[in-house]
């Protein structure tokens, strides 16, 4: 192997495969604490990176992996505390999103 095709390689390792599913273990929101992992689609659609998770309709964009991620997990921390607050007035269609929430985060 030259050097070359060495660092390639390297690079390449560095760089994630999309479309790509990971499994999100923190909201880094310290008053949440996530019991079951949550699976994350990420995929490029536009120019951007998007993170989505279906079963919540939730999903976070961003310039890169990362920041797509961040803006997910503070998507998923606000839509915890919105339904906490609302879940004697959730519509049919929201209670199954409540109820996966509960599911999967809990307060700290």
């Amino acid at each position: 192997m030259t050097p070359e095709s060495s660092a390639g390689t390297a690079a390449a390792t560095l760089t994630p495969q999309l479309p790509a599913t990971v499994r999100l273990d923190s909201l880094g929101d310290e008053r949440l604490r996530v019991k079951e992992a949550i699976e994350v689609a990420v995929f490029e659609t536009e120019g951007f990176i998007v993170a989505e998770v279906a079963e919540l309709y939730e999903c976070g964009d961003g310039a890169n992996q990362a920041e797509a991620i961040e803006d997910l997990q503070y998507a998923i921390a606000d839509l915890y505390f919105t339904l906490e607050e609302e879940q004697h007035r959730l519509s049919e269609g929201m209670q199954p999103v409540w109820e996966v929430l509960q599911r999967k985060v809990e307060r700290r």
